[in-house]
């Protein structure tokens, strides 16, 4: 845990006019004064027939987001708590920003939002609860969102495709990442206590819905109710695809150890794959024997499909072989 030297100290609970909130909406920043505004108007502006409070948790910005986090908190003191650390922690801290919002949430549903991003319909809070209270099966709903580039090198998007599955389960969520972290609602009470795996985890927001998944139903929302902005500074875009790669590898590790055995065979397919993306792009950059060596890691991470994956490691491994052999048998040389 934070001591309390390096966070301001907490609102209660039931100081959102003077009743327990049915949302708290968790918002986390780093380095996001050109944006962490937007962000926080754009919570402000939800138009809700519940008390919902916005936590904010910083982690100890070099910028003046902290100074913008801290003039909205004296304007909106019935609304907003704030957690600003003094020390910066990163994402693959255990005790990080995120996970110490997490620990603060009491209302019956949690809504996230990243400090960068910001929401675009007013009622897209009331909206995600109203379908949470009807459908008691589900743990988490979600809608889709519009991914802007702030270089406009890329028209924008939107992140879930025409065809995304109007209810997905924790296996869907095994194969795929297909929730925006600033499109998400859950039941805090089928969360539980945060494990301690879960807090190691880089990857945090995917980790959070799987755990969330184990207790239900995913719903999906067919419309655009947030922006997911893109930028250099951004924590997960900065890294390169290795480094993001290598996060993922992680985080399946951990959960092969800890979900149940029912999503084994997933998780070890899901690893193959993984190591597959790793060896084409080290063999990609002209570093063969890291290729080599994650290629037959792949093989090594489900043994179960290795008649599938034995040709692509081998044209990875040894492309000039496998390039012969072809032209032997009358095909073209890859």
């Amino acid at each position: 845990m934070f001591s309390q030297k390096e966070f301001s100290k907490p609102a209660s609970p039931d100081r959102v006019v003077g009743k327990t909130p049915l949302a708290d909406v968790n918002l986390v920043t780093y380095n996001h004064e050109k944006f962490v505004a937007r962000a926080i108007e754009s919570v402000l502006e939800q138009k809700t027939n519940f008390e919902y409070r916005l936590i904010i948790g910083d982690d100890c910005s070099e910028d003046q987001t902290q100074s913008i986090i801290k003039d909205y908190a004296r304007r909106y003191p019935e609304r907003i708590q704030v957690l600003l650390a003094s020390q910066h922690r990163g994402i693959e801290h255990p005790e990080r920003v995120g996970i110490e919002v997490l620990r603060l949430n009491t209302a019956k549903y949690v809504a996230l939002l990243d400090g960068d991003d910001y929401w675009t319909d007013p009622l897209k809070l009331q909206k995600q609860v109203d379908f949470l209270e009807t459908n008691t099966d589900f743990a988490v709903c979600f809608h889709n969102v519009k991914v802007s580039y702030e270089d406009q090198r890329q028209e924008p998007w939107d992140y879930c495709p025409p065809d995304q599955k109007g209810i997905s389960t924790l296996e869907d969520l095994l194969d795929r990442n297909f929730i925006a972290t600033s499109s998400t609602v859950f039941r805090r009470m089928s969360l539980g206590e945060l494990p301690s795996w879960f807090c190691k985890l880089k990857i945090g927001d995917w980790g959070l819905h799987i755990l969330n998944a184990q207790n239900g139903k995913v719903g999906y929302i067919d419309e655009v109710m947030s922006v997911y902005r893109i930028h250099q500074a951004g924590s997960w875009s900065k890294q390169d695809t290795i480094q993001n790669t290598l996060d993922e590898i992680v985080m399946f590790k951990t959960l092969g150890r800890y979900l149940p055995r029912e999503y084994k065979g997933r998780i070890k397919s899901h690893l193959a794959a993984l190591f597959y993306r790793l060896a084409d792009e080290y063999n990609s950059r002209g570093d063969r024997a890291k290729a080599v060596i994650s290629a037959f890691r792949c093989l090594g991470a489900n043994p179960a499909d290795q008649a599938i994956l034995i040709r692509h490691v081998l044209d990875i491994s040894f492309p000039r072989f496998i390039s012969r052999v072809k032209s032997l048998k009358g095909g073209k040389a890859a």
